[in-house]
């Protein structure tokens, strides 16, 4: 449903611009032999493909790809385990980095392997860079599922917005049936958190201490939206048992998996107690929240 783009090296390549400047230094002539220079040298590269004449990505077309980054045989990065998947938009070619350069040189199904100087992109590597030597290449390879076009992308929008749509009417009528206890398919916690798992999610299970992401709508107990992080796009992020957050948002976290979606219906004691939250939570009141474990970083 919700793009999410993996917050780890990967998301350094999008926007960052260089110009590669390198020559075939000796120390790398066997492990570039056989493979096909780009232009000026910028990287080396092997195409892997069925079709040289399949359609490529066009300007302003959305990829799905997954990728791997490796010194050598040791791998230091990949995205397979993802359950989000890596979405790149194609830019115009005054924006291309060496990164949409070679998604350009692929179709849908194409994969890509290409190596570059770990001297010429340390900006990139970050803390990678202390893996690699001066004269050591990067190697990065990239697996293209698929390519969306503006048409796919925009029907995309339309299902999130009435899935979203749905949710936010749904909710104010289950309140009140949670508040006539006529919901069978609530859960309770110890604690005296009420819950409903719309889907438990299959990435890694959160815990206290993790690093997560969580896009939510949270509703009065009236059933009215107070806040709605879906509206501009941009996940709350926290480290669960954080002494800012209420506590059944904390427990509610650490029951789903990463890509989980859950109802909490949060009891006073575990949201904003006898202060309520200014005008939007009156005192003493039940607060209910539609939360989404975008991801889950463990400690």
């Amino acid at each position: 449903m919700t793009k999410h783009m993996r917050p780890t090296l990967f998301g350094l390549f999008i926007g960052l611009l260089f110009i590669v400047n390198s020559c075939q230094r000796a120390p790398w002539r066997k492990q570039i032999r056989g493979l096909k220079a780009y232009p000026k040298n910028e990287f080396w590269y092997e195409w892997i493909g069925l079709d040289k004449n399949a359609t490529k990505p066009a300007i302003g077309e959305e990829v799905r790809i997954d990728y791997t980054i490796s010194k050598g045989n040791k791998l230091l990065d990949q995205s397979y385990d993802d359950i989000y998947p890596i979405l790149v938009q194609i830019p115009e070619d005054r924006y291309d980095n060496f990164f949409t350069k070679a998604l350009k040189l692929m179709a849908e199904g194409d994969s890509i392997r290409l190596l570059i100087p770990a001297a010429d992109i340390p900006e990139l590597l970050g803390e990678y860079i202390l893996e690699f030597g001066e004269e050591d290449l990067v190697t990065f390879t990239y697996k293209m599922h698929q390519i969306k076009n503006q048409e796919m992308l925009q029907q995309e929008i339309i299902e999130e917005q009435v899935y979203l749509d749905s949710i936010r009417q749904k909710i104010p009528l289950l309140i009140p049936q949670f508040n006539n206890n006529q919901l069978e398919q609530v859960q309770k916690t110890a604690s005296g958190l009420s819950y409903i798992i719309v889907d438990e999610g299959s990435g890694p299970k959160a815990a206290i201490g993790d690093a997560v992401s969580v896009h939510y709508i949270c509703f009065s107990d009236s059933g009215k939206i107070v806040d709605d992080s879906y509206t501009n796009m941009v996940p709350l992020s926290f480290i669960i048992g954080s002494q800012s957050l209420i506590e059944g948002w904390s427990e509610g976290t650490t029951l789903l998996k990463q890509g989980g979606k859950a109802v909490l219906f949060i009891p006073p004691h575990l949201a904003y107690g006898i202060q309520g939250n200014g005008n939007l939570i009156p005192p003493n009141s039940w607060v209910t929240f539609f939360i989404e474990l975008m991801d889950v970083q463990k400690k």
